[in-house]
């Protein structure tokens, strides 16, 4: 987008020439003229001249300017560009009688613009007076009013917009049965985790039903499988006993009941390892991978020739027509254990980063159209169109 010290240059603006001065009596003649007469008429307590009508009247009436856009570009057949700069030059230059006749080096003053003005003005191609700042009260991002479209605008970069993008993510996903019926029983099911604590608490209760489960002969033959130390040292002593018992055989002082006391001792010994083994397994297996664990203790299933995952039957309702199409009924959250969340934090997340890996933010759009890019000094910025 040209600016306009590149339009005067481009359309010769530097020096007026007579098609110069005619478009702006023109200006005058159409739109202005009967303006001002209007203004001089006005029927107030303090006499009115026409002097008394000065550049500031002109720019603060948003109605005159779009008038005079309106008539260079749709009347006239400019474009938008030229007639942008016929507005900068007719403001720049404003002689309240229409008297550009002797105007021969024309000056330019530019409006006085924030830097979200400026990139609003550039990717419009309109005139910086009809680019008006708001009260930015309440507004995340600066917002800008396109007086000749009548519609406001939100500008910001990108590391800007992803703030807004995550709190609109937070307030569209507000209960997890809308989510779960968006995305699937399957990606629902990899949201979800298990807290420490009580990951803690599950993995104890496991590994303490399972030793007290197994009998002395069961921990021996898991000792065995495991090759581990534990399994010869019980079974050393209880040869050592057996010789005791059938040959009065004594390889020290021990007698058959310490003897016995020190297999309880391994047996004992043996317990506690296989229950920290079982905690640890547990655990790591709750909070690394869970989706396997629920799968193991029936939470979850995968139905025949179907490789995503759903609840299991005693999670659902007995209302027809879930999801998978099946009359299997669907999902009641409210049945999923305490300690079984859904990650909404990391779901959010996951939204957050595929938009800004998109760059596609429709959904802070009011009319939800495709945001517009545009470059400002080297940095890039997205403008969005929003109900002010």
């Amino acid at each position: 987008m040209l600016k306009f010290t590149q339009l005067i240059k481009e359309y010769k603006m530097d020096k007026m020439t007579p098609f110069d001065r005619k478009v702006l009596k023109l200006i005058h003649k159409q739109i202005l003229d009967p303006h001002i007469k209007d203004f001089t008429e006005w029927e107030g307590k303090l006499p009115i001249t026409l002097e008394d009508y000065t550049v500031g009247d002109l720019i603060e009436d948003v109605d005159l300017l779009k008038d005079i856009y309106d008539f260079l570009d749709e009347t006239m057949e400019l474009d938008s560009s030229t007639s942008q700069a016929f507005i900068d030059l007719l403001v720049s230059n404003f002689n309240v009688r229409g008297e550009y006749d002797d105007l021969e080096n024309p000056v330019y003053t530019p409006k006085e613009q924030k830097y979200y003005e400026k990139v609003y003005t550039e990717y419009a191609g309109t005139t910086p007076y009809l680019v008006q700042d708001v009260d930015q009260t309440g507004q995340t991002l600066p917002v800008v009013y396109d007086a000749y479209e009548n519609q406001h605008y939100m500008i910001g970069q990108l590391d800007e917009l992803e703030d807004m993008v995550r709190d609109y993510f937070w307030d569209a996903w507000w209960h997890d049965d809308e989510i779960i019926n968006a995305i699937g029983e399957d990606v629902f099911i990899d949201y979800l985790e298990v807290g420490k604590s009580d990951a803690r608490m599950i993995a104890g209760e496991e590994a303490r039903h399972m030793i007290e489960d197994m009998s002395d002969r069961e921990l021996l033959d898991r000792l065995e499988d495991m090759n581990s130390p534990l399994r010869n040292e019980y079974d050393a002593l209880e040869n050592e006993i057996n010789d005791i018992e059938e040959w009065g055989v004594k390889k020290g002082k021990k007698s058959v009941k310490e003897l016995e006391k020190q297999k309880d001792g391994v047996i004992d010994r043996a317990r506690e390892m296989l229950r920290e083994e079982h905690y640890d397994y547990t655990y790591e297996k709750i909070t690394e991978d869970l989706k396997d664990w629920l799968w193991e203790y029936g939470y979850i299933g995968q139905p025949k020739n179907n490789g995503y995952f759903k609840f299991s039957d005693h999670l659902r309702t007995n209302k027809r027509g879930g999801m998978f199409g099946q009359g299997e009924g669907v999902v009641n959250l409210d049945k999923l254990p305490s300690w079984l969340e859904f990650n909404k934090e990391a779901f959010i997340d996951n939204e957050v980063n595929e938009t800004m890996q998109s760059e596609s933010f429709e959904m802070l759009s009011d009319s939800g159209d495709s945001t517009s890019e545009v470059t400002h000094d080297g940095d890039t910025y997205y403008i969005i169109d929003i109900d002010y």
